[in-house]
Formats: C-alpha cells, sequence, structure tokens
C-alpha cells in the first residue's frame, strides 16, 4: 500500500490496517517456518508496510 493512500485513512482505519498487517504477516511467517511456503520474499513487503503504518500512526498523534 502507498503511503499516499494511507495518510488519507482515518486513524481508527489506520489501526485496523496495522492488526490486519501484522496478522498477515504472523501467517506468512509461521507458513514459511513450518515448510509449507517457501517463499521468503513475502515477509519484507509485509514488515515494510507495517513500519509505513507505524510510522503514520505515530505522526498522527
Amino acid at each position: 500500500m502507498q503511503t499516499q493512500e494511507l495518510n488519507q485513512l482515518s486513524k481508527e482505519e489506520l489501526t485496523t490496517r496495522l492488526q490486519q498487517a501484522r496478522e498477515q504477516f504472523f501467517h506468512v511467517r509461521e507458513q514459511v517456518q513450518s515448510g509449507k511456503d517457501k517463499n521468503h520474499a513475502q515477509l519484507s513487503p509485509l514488515r515494510r508496510t507495517i513500519a509505513r503504518i507505524c510510522t503514520i500512526l505515530a505522526n498522527h498523534s
């Protein structure tokens, strides 16, 4: 998700998106660690998205 799109969201929507991104990251990481999925490349964009949302939430406060 683009930073410009995230900047337009409300604080509640950002919090929801953050929770969803963390759940997705946890699920993908679990799949990779268990050997069901070998695509480690999915983790980096999720990490960046989580960091991006956290940064925007900090700026909104």
